[in-house]
């Protein structure tokens, strides 16, 4: 993430336009973050993901999985995560317009490499202090995917590992997804 950055009131950031260069803008604590926009293979990853989460929960009716585009307002930040899902009883019925006004129940950071790790341990830091159940840190370079829950238990998954329900944060059993379906095939060495 760019460290550069400028304070502002929150009606001030949210009065901002989009950038055209395809970043985003994040809030922390009136400090507005620009975000350079991820590139290729951090939109294929994500899509992914969005696209196994979103089928999982449409199927079962247990909320909504929203991609990057969406804002989460709580606690004096406001973030985009690359995926999220908001549980069906706290989605809104019917359209909404602006950012949602609570963190999500999960979120998915995949990582870019101009992503700071400290960066990325205080924005998970963010959700879980917020509220957010589950944090999937994705990481691209070393295919693996980081779960963190509010109840402070980590774990990394690689390989043939199967992320699942329990990880999502869903009180439906049977959503899994192996570590490497993310990702796609291996690179020939």
């Amino acid at each position: 993430m760019d460290a550069t950055a400028t304070r502002l009131t929150f009606e001030e950031f949210l009065s901002l336009p989009e950038p055209e260069d395809g970043s985003k803008l994040e809030y922390w604590d009136g400090e507005v973050i620009h975000v350079p926009s991820p590139g290729y293979d951090h939109g294929k990853i994500a899509r992914r993901l969005g696209a196994k989460l979103g089928d999982f929960a449409d199927a079962h009716g247990i909320g909504d999985v929203l991609n990057n585009d969406s804002g989460f307002l709580f606690d004096g930040v406001m973030f985009g995560p690359d995926v999220s899902w908001v549980r069906a009883e706290r989605a809104p019925t019917g359209l909404m317009p602006g950012h949602f006004h609570g963190p999500p129940d999960l979120a998915v950071e995949v990582i870019s490499p101009s992503d700071l790790d400290s960066r990325v341990a205080a924005k998970v830091d963010r959700y879980l202090a917020g509220g957010t159940k589950r944090v999937w840190i994705v990481r691209p370079e070393n295919r693996s995917v980081t779960v963190r829950t509010i109840g402070g238990a980590i774990s990394e998954l690689r390989g043939e590992q199967e992320l699942n329900s329990n990880d999502a944060g869903f009180d439906v059993e049977g959503f899994t997804l192996k570590i490497n379906d993310i990702f796609g095939p291996q690179p020939s060495q």
